[in-house]
């Protein structure tokens, strides 16, 4: 659970630095966490 979020962390890094990269895996781990308590 830490780990997810430390990667959801990784979004807002991104807009920081203006990294894309790390916005985009961030904004995915985001959207996977959101749903994934639907399956569970």
């Amino acid at each position: 659970m830490v780990i997810k979020g430390g990667f959801v962390l990784l979004r807002y890094y991104g807009c920081e630095t203006g990294e894309k990269d790390l916005q985009f895996i961030g904004a995915v781990i985001m959207l996977a966490k959101m749903f994934a308590r639907y399956f569970f």
